[in-house]
């Protein structure tokens, strides 16, 4: 099989994409409450959507994207379970909340609103 520019490409792409995705889940693996934090109907719809793609890679016979929606869908999965998995945990804990899906950006304002100098900083 001769490698086309255009499936170099891809796989240059799909490499790109699928490692952007490492450091959450190796973040969620270190620390549970931001695994918790994260939204379970986003990463399930990520891993149905790496589906998607790989259906479509499949039927246009692309290596790479087949190759990179394949792996795509694992680490969308993987996220989604971990996510799961804790937030079940917690709720059988009994915890009384779900997790807010804005926690992150919630923090920022604990202290009260930044100017924009601080958050430019």
């Amino acid at each position: 099989m001769e490698m086309t520019l255009i499936e170099v490409l891809g796989f240059a792409a799909g490499g790109t994409t699928l490692i952007s995705s490492l450091p959450q889940l190796l973040a969620n693996l270190r620390n549970e409450e931001l695994a918790r934090s994260q939204s379970l109907s986003r990463n399930c719809l990520q891993s149905a959507g790496n589906a998607l793609w790989l259906a479509y890679g499949i039927s246009a016979g692309s290596v790479s994207m087949v190759t990179f929606a394949a792996l795509g869908f694992l680490m969308a999965g993987g996220l989604a379970f971990q996510t799961y998995s804790v937030q079940r945990k917690f709720l059988m804990a009994g915890g009384n909340q779900r997790p807010s899906p804005f926690i992150p950006t919630a923090a920022l304002f604990r202290s009260g609103p930044r100017s924009r100098e601080t958050c430019a900083a």
